[in-house]
C-alpha cells in the first residue's frame, strides 16, 4: 500500500493585520509493503514486511516532526513433531530521522524516558538527529496432542524501537520471558462437560539490568454438566522496578503483593 498526502496550510491574521499562511502538515509519503508464503500445506510460514514514512524536511523540522521513519523485519511460523508443536517468532528494526527538536521529543517520549537520572544504559542527547533499535520474539509451544498444552516465549524491544510514524507503540526498553503449562479435557467428566488448570510465570527487565518484576498464577475453569461455568484463579507479582511511573524520573521499587483469589460463574444464554 501506498498514500500520499498533500501539504495542508492554514491562515493565520496577526494583531497587525499581516496575513500568513503557514505549513500544519507537511507533505508525505506513506507506504507499507508485506509479503508472506506458506510451505509445506500451511505447516511452515514466512513473511517480511517493511514500512516507511518521507515528510518535506523543510515543513516537518518546523513542525517537529520525523522528516523519516522506516522499518523493516521478518516473521516465521513452524510445526514440527506430528504437528504438535510450533515454533513462531519475528524479528524487526527501525530507524527514525528528523531535527534535534523531533528527535528530543522521541527520546523524552513515555515509551522510553532517556532523561532518568538513574539510567546508565541511555542517555538523552539533545544534537542527536537518529534513532534505531530492535524488536524481537520468540515462542515454542505445545499446540495440539493429548490434554497438556505448553510453552515458553521471549519478547524484547530495545530502547531506540520505535514504529509510532506507521503504526503504534507504547513501551520500548524491556525483555520479557513467560512460561505457561495447561491441563485440558474437553470431553464430559463427571459434573463436567469440560474443565481445564492452568500455570503461569513471567519475569522482565529492562536493558540496563533492572528487575521489572517476577510473577506467576493458577487458574481453572470449567463447565458444568447444566451449561453453567465457574472460574477461580490466584495471582502473585513479584516486587521489582517501574521505570515509568515518575515520567523521567528515577526508577521506582514496587513491593510485591497477592492478588486477591478471584472466583466466578456464569449461566451460558
Amino acid at each position: 500500500m501506498n498514500a500520499v498526502t498533500a501539504e495542508e496550510t492554514a491562515e493565520v491574521i496577526t494583531g497587525d493585520g499581516t496575513q500568513l499562511d503557514p505549513s500544519i502538515e507537511p507533505f508525505s509519503n506513506y507506504a507499507v509493503v508485506r509479503v508472506a508464503r506458506d510451505f509445506r500445506e500451511g505447516r511452515t510460514a514466512l513473511g517480511v514486511i517493511s514500512t516507511s514514512v518521507n515528510r518535506e524536511k523543510t515543513s516537518a523540522d518546523a513542525l517537529g516532526l520525523r522528516s523519516g521513519a522506516y522499518t523493516g523485519g521478518v516473521d516465521f511460523r513452524h510445526r514440527f513433531a506430528g504437528d504438535n508443536w510450533q515454533v513462531n517468532g519475528y524479528f524487526l528494526a527501525s530507524h527514525i530521522r528528523g531535527s534535534q527538536e523531533a528527535m528530543a521529543a522521541a527520546q523524552l517520549s513515555s515509551a522510553r524516558y532517556y532523561q532518568r537520572p538513574d539510567a546508565d544504559h541511555v542517555a538523552f542527547d539533545p544534537s542527536r538527529t537518529s534513532l534505531s533499535g530492535v524488536s524481537g520474539y520468540l515462542a515454542v509451544s505445545k499446540i495440539s496432542g493429548g490434554r497438556w498444552r505448553l510453552g515458553t516465549l521471549v519478547q524484547t524491544r530495545s530502547p531506540g524501537f520505535d514504529v509510532n510514524d506507521a503504526g503504534y507503540l507504547r513501551e520500548a526498553d524491556f525483555t520479557t520471558a513467560v512460561l505457561y503449562a495447561g491441563y485440558a479435557v474437553n470431553n464430559p467428566m463427571g459434573p463436567f462437560r469440560r474443565w481445564r488448570l492452568n500455570a503461569n510465570g513471567w519475569t522482565g527487565w529492562t536493558y540496563g539490568g533492572e528487575s521489572q518484576g517476577a510473577g506467576g498464577n493458577i487458574n481453572g475453569s470449567a463447565q458444568l454438566a447444566n451449561f453453567w461455568s465457574v472460574h477461580a484463579g490466584v495471582n502473585h507479582n513479584g516486587g521489582g522496578v517501574t521505570t515509568a511511573l515518575l515520567r523521567g524520573g528515577p526508577a521506582v521499587r514496587k513491593e510485591g503483593r497477592w492478588n486477591r483469589v478471584s472466583f466466578g460463574y456464569r449461566r451460558k444464554p
